[in-house]
């Protein structure tokens, strides 16, 4: 949470001249379609719990007609966690923006933790369980790393243009 993945999509997008998507949106949008209510990923999470959500995320996660064949998509911090078994054919690019721990639990007391986190643990014990769990996952399904920390989202964004355009591929897309 907070590294930055939604602000700095759209801008890696617009030097890339692609357009951006955002899974969270997404989940909101399957949630409407099918209960006619809109509602935040942090409510769903909370009134439905986290399987339910993964679940849905899930389904978005594999599902080509979501995903224009050329496109940004910023994800949630657990949407990669679906591919850990194979990505989709459209997903040719997983970028970790890298967090330090001490950089997730300076987020996560600005903003709260997750919703379903553990109540009973220290907002510190929350962060090493997620920085825990989700770290080597990351590195393991990305292709390119890029540290956070330190600076801007411009900084950022042209840092991973340069570095995409040196591949020679877009982020996701045929």
């Amino acid at each position: 949470p907070g590294v930055g993945k939604t602000s700095l999509a759209p801008l890696v997008a617009k030097k890339l001249e692609l357009p951006a998507l955002d899974t969270d949106c997404l989940v909101e949008q399957r949630y409407f379609q099918n209960y006619g209510e809109r509602r935040s990923p942090r409510y769903i999470v909370l009134h439905h719990g986290r399987d339910f959500f993964s679940h849905l995320e899930e389904k978005i996660a594999f599902d080509e007609q979501v995903f224009p064949a050329d496109c940004l998509v910023a994800t949630g911090g657990a949407f990669p966690l679906h591919w850990i078994n194979g990505r989709p054919k459209f997903a040719l690019q997983c970028i970790y923006l890298r967090l330090s721990l001490e950089g997730l639990l300076k987020s996560m007391a600005r903003r709260g933790p997750l919703a379903d986190m553990d109540s009973q643990k220290s907002l510190e014990e929350q962060a090493n369980d997620l920085y825990r769990k989700r770290e080597g996952m990351y590195r393991h399904l990305s292709d390119l790393c890029v540290d956070v920390e330190g600076h801007s989202l411009e900084d950022l964004s042209e840092v991973i243009f340069k570095q995409l355009q040196a591949r020679e591929v877009t982020p996701y897309g045929t």
